[in-house]
């Protein structure tokens, strides 16, 4: 989905998501989970940089931490 909205690699992409994942202190499994839930919802790939900036809000209960 960030691949398609950004044109950028794997790697790119994967690096984004964990980027996110350390600014906001939540699980990379559990962020890229709801991300993709919530993108696979908008369906709108203009909502992509909206909804990684906010999607740590959303994310459940996390477990293992």
């Amino acid at each position: 989905m960030l691949m398609l909205a950004h044109g950028v690699t794997p790697e790119k992409a994967f690096a984004m998501l964990a980027r996110r994942s350390q600014q906001t202190n939540v699980k990379l499994r559990n962020l890229a989970g709801q991300f993709v839930k919530e993108v696979t919802a908008a369906g709108n790939a203009a909502d992509v940089d909206d909804i990684l900036a906010t999607v740590h809000e959303r994310v459940g209960p996390q477990n293992g931490q």
